[in-house]
């Protein structure tokens, strides 16, 4: 036992000298441990369009049910800012002119180039309308077989369509929209419209009627991935709801 003590004692002291004689010590810092911050969202449903006769698409799912960079916090503010502000405007300015009684088709294809205020607003609401109906949670879903066979004929594949929709996105520069429409002669056709312009408008260089709806305003975007523009337009196309985009071509076709 004493001995044991001894060969201890003496493996303290050499330890103890030999810290002493290090010169090179360093001084670590222990981190602290990281704060998670977490971001509350609001339910969609808690948002509501002032006047009439126009009200926000209510959303089927909570704002951070979207990937990055679509949802969280871009999708909220999206929603609750940009969308909410042109139908309010738009309510506003209908009234003005005794239009209440016209579906926001009707007035994106009646108002005038020159009603400037009007064809804006008009133009905002019924593109973000668009926009968030034909997003989903759900990752992959596929189009129908009619929607299939024309997206072949048209683009040679599916991932053919994908491809050209994204490179069409990619070069779109400033405030823009990327549609995939049917035209007057039930075709399909990509297109971009400058601003707050549609296909469906009297001044539109394309005209015909959308099923798919791309914003690449910056306003999309930026709020997750910076200028990621890429990564948004991938995940927008992972998040198309086939099933109501099939059934809107079909309605346009027959």
């Amino acid at each position: 036992m004493k001995t044991t003590f001894y060969f201890l004692a003496i493996a303290f002291l050499t330890l103890l000298v030999s810290c002493k004689e290090d010169t090179n010590l360093v001084e670590v810092k222990i981190p602290e441990p990281e704060v998670k911050v977490s971001h509350e969202f609001s339910n969609p449903n808690d948002y509501k369009a002032t006047g009439k006769p126009f009200k926000l698409y209510a959303l089927p799912f909570r704002f951070d049910s979207i990937s990055q960079p679509i949802g969280g916090k871009n999708l909220e503010y999206h929603y609750a800012k940009v969308y909410l502000n042109y139908a309010n405007k738009l309510n506003t300015l209908i009234e003005e002119k005794q239009w209440t009684d016209k579906t926001i088709t009707q007035i994106c294809t009646e108002v005038k180039a020159e009603d400037v205020a009007l064809k804006n607003n008009a133009g905002g609401f019924y593109n973000h309308t668009l926009y968030f109906e034909i997003l989903t949670p759900k990752l992959n879903t596929q189009p129908s077989d009619t929607l299939k066979t024309a997206l072949v004929d048209t683009f040679g594949s599916v991932a053919n369509f994908k491809t050209s929709f994204t490179k069409t996105a990619l070069s779109s520069f400033g405030s823009n929209w990327v549609w995939l429409l049917v035209t007057k002669n039930k075709k399909l056709e990509i297109v971009t419209t400058t601003n707050e312009n549609n296909p469906l408008m009297v001044d539109a260089t394309s005209k015909g009627k959308p099923l798919i709806a791309l914003d690449v305003w910056e306003h999309a975007y930026l709020n997750n991935y910076q200028n990621n523009k890429k990564e948004y337009i991938d995940c927008f196309l992972k998040h198309l709801n086939w099933d109501l985009i099939s059934e809107r071509y079909q309605n346009l076709i027959e």
